[in-house]
């Protein structure tokens, strides 16, 4: 070929600058590909965070909702409870009040039956005191 030990000196030189820059536009290269994948990463990753932050608000918010429909729903069945043991309270009231009336009544027809029973016993006395004058009556006039 003919190469001279200088040129070939020069030759290897520019061989190597050749390579060196090669290299560096490979690293560059490999560096800058890798800013890039590291951007999409980062940009996934904020994307994710934020759709995460979305799905908590939204949970969030739906469990507020639920909370406060449970609460609602928790006063108004305490509403009721009251107004059922207000309407139970006015019953037994009633009931003890009619309880108290039949006592009272029954407490009349029994003094009503002693009462019967003693006129009977009363009147069954008086045939008997009538049936013995009566009786000495007609002996007296027998005589």
């Amino acid at each position: 070929w003919g190469i001279l030990p200088r040129d070939e000196n020069e030759l290897r030189q520019i061989i190597n600058q050749i390579n060196d820059r090669a290299i560096k536009r490979a690293t560059d290269e490999v560096r800058s590909r890798a800013a890039e994948q590291e951007t999409v990463v980062l940009n996934h990753t904020v994307a994710l965070y934020g759709n995460i932050q979305d799905i908590y608000k939204r949970k969030h918010d739906n469990l507020r909702t639920v909370i406060d429909k449970l609460q609602e729903e928790l006063n108004h069945i305490i509403q009721r409870e009251h107004e059922s043991e207000e309407e139970l309270s006015t019953a037994r009231d009633d009931l003890i009040k009619e309880l108290n009336k039949f006592r009272e009544r029954l407490q009349d027809w029994l003094r009503l039956v002693i009462d019967k029973q003693t006129i009977l016993d009363d009147i069954q006395s008086l045939r008997e005191r009538i049936n013995l004058i009566n009786a000495l009556n007609d002996e007296e006039i027998n005589e």
